[in-house]
Formats: C-alpha cells, structure tokens, sequence
C-alpha cells in the first residue's frame, strides 16, 4: 500500500519530477493570464482559483542546452527547434478546451504543464468516449450496484451527481483528460500521440498527479491501518481497478496464509524438539500445502469474479483501448461500424510459430547449459573434492544469471514483434 502511494502507476524513475513541481511557485489563476512576478502562466483557467487538487495531468519538458542545426536552410539552434514543438503542443491543449498551468522547475532545467478540464468539457468527452459509470442506488433496480454509459442529460441518475464541484471520481477525471489529449481534433481533442510524442524528445514524461486529501486518507486509513478491511472501492475509483484487484489478492493471499503459517510453526518446533528433520510427517504437511494452494486459486477465482461483477469489468478485454505501438490496416469495423487498425491473423500466427521456435531453442539452451554444469559438478567433486561443490554452485549462479538477462531480451522482443492490440494481450 505504501509502495502504490508512490505513485498510481509505473512511473520509472519520475520521483525527481514530482518533487520539483510540488516545489513550484504558486501561481496567480486567471483567463490566460501571465504573472509576471513568477513567472507562471495559466490558461484556459475558469474565474474561481484552482486548488492543487484540481489538477489531474502533468507533462514535463526538459529545457535543453543551446545546439546549432540546420533546418530548412537556416540555422537553428536545437533549443528554438524544441520550443516551436513545444509551443505546438501547448497551442493543441489550449484548441482542446483544457486549463494548463505553466511553470518552471526550482533549478530552471524542466517546464511543468499541470492539466485538467473544466467540468462541463469532461462532461462531454466522457459521453463521446462512451465511459461507463456507476448509477445512483436510486436508479438500481437490484440490490448490486448497477452502470451505464455516461449521457450529459441523464447525469442525475449517475453517481456522484450529487457533487456541486464534479461528477467524476479521481481515476475517472484521468481517463478523461487523457482521451482529450490523446484524442483526434475532428473529434475536439488535442490529437497528441503521447508515446510518439515522447519517444520523439518533444516532452519528457506525462503522469498523474495525486490528490493530497484523499492520498492523506488512503494513508490513514489503509496504508497504516493493519486491522482494518481494506477499502477496496474507494482504491478502486482513486488508482482503478488493475491496483484495486491486485490489492485484493494480496489480502485474500495474506488471509490464506494464516493456515500453513501456524501449522508450519507447529511442525518446526516438533522438528526442533524431536531433532528429527526427516520424519514421518514431512509427506503429510506438503500435501497440506498442495491441497491449500488449490484452495486458495479456486477462492481467488471468486473472488476476482465477484469484484469484477460488482466493478463492471467482465468484459473488460472486449472493451479495452488499443496500445498504441499497435499497427496494422484501417478498416470499418464490422461489428461496431467504426474505423479500426486490423491486423491480418495470419500474419500473427507466423510470428507466434517463430516465438515458439526461438522459445524452444532457448530452453535446449538451458537444458544443456544445466547438463553441462551437472556434468562439471560431477568431475569436480572428484578431482577437486574440497572446492568442487562451490565452484559448480557459481557457475551455475552465473549461468542462470547470464541466460535469463539474454531470455528476457528475446522475449521483451518477440512480444512487441507480435504486435499485440490491447495491454492485457500485451502482458
């Protein structure tokens, strides 16, 4: 729990970032006004101050050194070239309705732009992208909380309505303000391909920002509060539902846990008392252990099943967005009628028979590599009997070591070679 207050997702190492934009001035709100005293400015900004909490996204420039290049027949510096990117970018959030808060890192070398959206523009985007959410329990007509699709005139009967500030959950707010982002202008986002963007050098990084009231919460509440039931609800609209479930299967596993814990104690100290390692007992216990790990899958696969329904999330890899080093063909779709990037199946499956030919080469790999350290050990314990054993435990140390940095390099590669169309394909 403490280790996901950190941050909401995998962020690298951006904890730098992080900490300089929480050093940031405070800068004066206004409708695309500049504070000249600071430095900072805002735009798009409604009339009433925005608070930290109000910002959802952060995008972070690094600020480079002065290069000379040549573009276009003249001579540019590196610096001018990534401020006109730069200013592109910031020009096609500001032509997507956001509110951007501008402003410099303490040492001077990184731009911070602090993101959100006015509510009604979220409104908006939350019907165009189809967002479902959680009705009110007086819309339910069972006693299991029921959703539909977001609809900017039948956002009463959603949860949450009540709220005069915003309709959206922290984690939903995110959604949103990155499918406007990420979104087509056709469609009133600011057509930024994020991953392109970045793998380009235009900006740096793009996460999330916390919400210092409810993290305060959490922290209380659940980082440090051992006996209490985890709140997975309230984890599951902060940080979504992939945190929230793996949450829930830890505790699930930890609660499991309690069984061969004391019974495995219980078996250490007769060990211990009867100075017998290798009794009677040992078949016994290990198939407890086999029996409670069976246990324990079939009641985290309802479990899972349970939260999923509750959560809305069954179909969840139907309804998943596409990854964006996904490519392919366009075409209509012809269950949805929408334009679709469609990847030949045939094509995929050539690769998958070549993933598993390079993935049966590596295992007779490490199977002879293993055979060859047993055949070593072997001859080693013969004729260097007193370091025969330890030499062949560290060869075998850095055999193990050494194959598995090179397998998880291939395999890293053929995965993205396969062109995988959602993350959970992906992973």
């Amino acid at each position: 729990a403490e280790y996901a207050m950190e941050g909401r997702a995998d962020e690298g190492d951006e904890g730098d970032e992080k900490q300089e934009l929480l050093e940031m001035e405070d800068f004066g709100i206004g409708n695309e006004q500049e504070d000249e005293e600071d430095g900072g400015n805002i735009w798009g900004a409604p009339k009433k101050r925005l608070k930290e909490d109000d910002f959802d996204w952060v995008m972070v420039f690094k600020l480079e050194e002065e290069m000379e290049t040549k573009c276009c027949g003249l001579i540019k510096t590196f610096n001018e070239l990534n401020q006109d990117k730069q200013v592109k970018v910031k020009n096609n959030l500001r032509n997507a309705n956001l509110i951007v808060q501008e402003g410099k890192s303490r040492d001077g070398d990184e731009l911070f732009l602090r993101i959100t959206a006015p509510v009604d523009r979220m409104e908006r985007e939350a019907e165009r992208m189809e967002l479902k959410m959680r009705l009110r329990e007086s819309e339910v007509t069972s006693k299991f909380p029921q959703y539909d699709l977001f609809k900017v005139a039948e956002k009463h009967r959603f949860k949450g309505s009540g709220n005069p500030e915003c309709i959206f959950s922290s984690i939903e707010r995110q959604r949103i303000v990155l499918s406007i982002i990420e979104s087509k202008k056709v469609d009133g986002g600011a057509g930024i391909d994020v991953e392109k963007t970045k793998a380009a050098g235009i900006f740096s990084q793009l996460f999330p920002l916390h919400e210092p009231t409810m993290l305060g919460w959490l922290k209380s509440n659940w980082a440090i509060a051992f006996t209490k039931k985890q709140p997975l609800d309230i984890i599951r609209d902060y940080y979504g539902e992939k945190i929230a479930l793996y949450f829930a299967w830890l505790g699930l596993y930890l609660t499991f846990l309690w069984a061969p814990a004391l019974i495995g104690l219980a078996f250490f100290i007769y060990q211990l008392a009867s100075k017998d390692f290798d009794n009677q007992y040992v078949p016994w216990f290990a198939l407890f252990v086999a029996f409670w790990a069976t246990f324990f899958l079939e009641a985290w696969k309802r479990y899972n099943a349970e939260l999923a329904f509750l959560w809305d999330v069954q179909d969840f890899e139907e309804e998943e967005e596409t990854r964006h080093d996904y490519y392919g063909d366009w075409r209509i779709s012809p269950i949805t009628r929408k334009r679709e990037r469609w990847y030949k199946p045939w094509k995929r499956k050539v690769k998958y028979c070549v993933s598993i030919f390079v993935i049966f080469i590596m295992i007779s790999i490490v199977v002879m590599s293993m055979t060859a350290v047993l055949l070593f050990r072997a001859w080693a314990i013969v004729h260097i009997p007193k370091y025969g054993g330890g030499l062949a435990g560290s060869l075998n140390a850095v055999v193990i070591i050494f194959l598995n940095s090179i397998y998880q390099k291939v395999a890293t590669s053929l995965n993205d070679w396969e062109n995988h169309r959602t993350d959970t394909d992906y992973e």
